[in-house]
């Protein structure tokens, strides 16, 4: 999973060296941010036994994830729940909508570059939420370090 990882890195710095490769660039970061998200779904210690369906993972689209979070309802997840869900709103429109969109490439561009910034901060907020549930919860474990033996 890591290569991949550091695959999308890769080629999201290559291709962020030039504007014009912005839709690009936006696209690649929809899917860490989508792995982001679930990946917080699947790690956070306060859901209830149940709470995520068996194969959840396997078909759950980005939306689905964030509405599992809101429903969480914890005020630690508030903040990245709303960020997520404007995240994807501008993921659905270009994703959806790009060609019968009235906005011109120009306009586009702009929005994404200033959503790009949101998909750092969403990750960002995510790192610093596991990083105080590590020490807090897991006892300064990684959920992914207990995960790998079988205590999570």
């Amino acid at each position: 999973m890591q290569d991949k990882f550091s695959y999308l890195e890769n080629l999201i710095e290559e291709l962020s060296s030039k504007d014009k490769y912005v839709l690009l660039v936006f696209l690649l970061r929809c899917q860490i941010v989508e792995y982001a998200l679930k990946y917080l779904l699947g790690g956070y210690p306060y859901k209830p036994k149940g709470f995520i369906p068996k194969g959840f993972f396997n078909r759950a689209t980005i939306g689905m994830v964030i509405g599992k979070l809101e429903n969480l309802d914890d005020n630690y997840l508030n903040e990245i729940v709303e960020k997520a869900k404007d995240f994807n709103k501008i993921r659905i429109g270009i994703v959806h909508h790009f060609l019968t969109s009235t906005a011109s490439i120009s306009e586009i561009e702009a929005t994404l570059h200033k959503r790009l910034k949101l998909a750092n901060e969403i990750e960002a907020d995510i790192h610093f939420l596991f990083d105080f549930i590590s020490d807090n919860y897991y006892g300064g474990y990684s959920y992914e370090e207990l995960s790998l033996i079988g205590i999570v």
